[in-house]
């Protein structure tokens, strides 16, 4: 299997943040999206053209900050994050969020603009 584009990681890691519902680092998000994706080794150990990072590492931490720019994450420390409050409101929206595709807006990721309660506007 190829390494998924972060478009195709965004769901995966908001339900593995949802069930955890703690904080969590990037490390346990990529490990654990891995192995929900049965990535094999040659599939994990694919770096960038730069060298610099593994790419699957990258695509986790794009859908990440992502998902941290539609409050649907929150980054709590340098490296990890938890799910936000917008987000545990937005569940019983579930079936909207699981017919998401590639966002082309922020405000638009997975059709989730303005959820009741939120403090925001837009």
């Amino acid at each position: 299997m190829a390494v998924p584009d972060y478009q195709s990681l965004m769901l995966p890691l908001l339900r593995f943040a949802s069930e955890k519902a703690v904080e969590l680092s990037t490390s346990e998000a990529v490990e654990a999206l891995a192995k929900e994706l049965q990535l094999t080794d040659e599939d994990l150990s694919e770096m960038l053209p730069s060298g610099t990072q593994a790419t699957f590492v990258n695509r986790v931490g794009w859908a990440a900050t992502y998902m941290k720019k539609a409050g649907l994450l929150e980054s709590t420390r340098r490296g990890f994050f938890k799910i936000t409050e917008r987000r545990k409101r937005t569940a019983s929206k579930e079936a909207s969020i699981d017919k998401c595709e590639a966002p082309s807006t922020i405000s638009g990721v997975c059709g989730i603009s303005k959820v009741e309660g939120d403090e925001k506007k837009g």
